[in-house]
């Protein structure tokens, strides 16, 4: 083990920062792939000067350091299957160009049971002006697989509700977020 590794887990345990824990990590993977290069001055010059922006070249680096078992891309690959999905809402289909407007309760279904308290609704690419004014009453169907909120729906207006990733399932994996469009009539 580093040096490094000794002083942030050994007698400093109690005062670890998050920042500290994001440092350590760079270390860690720096270090594990200068060690594992055979061109170790080609492996300094590649970390010295590697664009952050750049998130191949970073997965590339990382992917080197063999600090996962498995490469980031398969690792996403398993994250992305584990994760729920909206199968569908109600009263109408997403997409919907005639929908009712008034005080409307809409049912988001899920792919699984949800933990039943994280959930997250935001503006869609359209913004604010696009997105209905959305009641603070919510209610999970008794077995976590449905979630209904009410919203305020105007007549003649598009309207985009991005069902976000804050969602999630018992152990913690999140929902595909959901963009969620329709138009109102008269």
């Amino acid at each position: 083990m580093s040096n490094n590794y000794n002083w942030l887990w050994g007698q400093n345990r109690n005062n670890l920062k998050v920042r500290d824990l994001g440092y350590f990590i760079g270390y860690e993977i720096s270090e594990r792939y200068y060690n594992l290069s055979k061109d170790k001055s080609k492996a300094l010059k590649t970390l010295i000067e590697l664009d952050f922006h750049k998130e191949k070249e970073v997965e590339k680096i990382v992917d080197a350091s063999k600090l996962f078992p498995e490469s980031l891309e398969k690792i996403n690959q398993n994250y992305e299957k584990q994760r729920p999905t909206i199968l569908s809402v109600s009263p109408f289909k997403n997409g919907s160009q005639k929908v009712k407007s008034g005080l409307t309760e809409i049912t988001v279904v899920f792919s699984e049971s949800l933990n039943g308290h994280h959930t997250g609704l935001d503006f869609g690419p359209l913004g604010e002006n696009f997105c209905p004014k959305i009641s603070p009453e919510r209610n999970w169907s008794a077995d976590n697989k449905s979630w209904t909120f009410k919203a305020d729906l105007k007549p003649n207006q598009k309207y985009q509700i991005l069902i976000t990733n804050n969602f999630r399932k018992q152990n913690g994996t999140r929902l595909k977020p959901y963009l969620l469009e329709f138009k109102t009539v008269d």
